[in-house]
């Protein structure tokens, strides 16, 4: 998990961000972004209710969370963010969300889509269709 002072905790927090910052999305998830006095930057992960049940969205979390602090060196301190996983990421594994945290990394630095390219498919979960 990440370290406290890297987290966003409270509603208004999240309601500024949303409100108020940019945001940059791939077909897994958003992220929302807006710039900062304070540093470190902060992280908040909002997984809607709608997504599987609360041992599913819990771990998607605990996913996101690790998977931010091993991208610690490619985040900008400057700024907080927050998470919005749509449902499709239940699909995913660790890998997969890691990966697609990078590119919307990327994408912010990079200025917009034309710079960054998709991540690999790699990292879905195998089906239970048995294919």
């Amino acid at each position: 998990m990440l370290e406290k002072q890297y987290r966003l905790k409270k509603n208004k927090e999240f309601k500024y961000v949303f409100n108020r910052g940019g945001k940059v999305y791939c077909k897994f998830m958003g992220l929302f972004y807006v710039k900062t006095k304070f540093r470190p930057y902060r992280v908040g992960f909002s997984i809607s209710n709608k997504i599987g049940n609360s041992v599913v969205r819990h771990k998607i979390k605990r996913r996101m969370a690790h998977a931010m602090r091993e991208l610690k060196s490619i985040v900008n301190p400057n700024y907080n963010y927050v998470i919005l996983a749509r449902p499709e990421v239940v699909e995913l594994d660790y890998n997969g969300i890691k990966s697609n945290l990078q590119f919307l990394f990327n994408k912010l630095k990079g200025g917009g889509p034309a710079q960054a390219t998709a991540p690999a498919p790699v990292g879905r979960r195998p089906s239970a269709e048995g294919n």
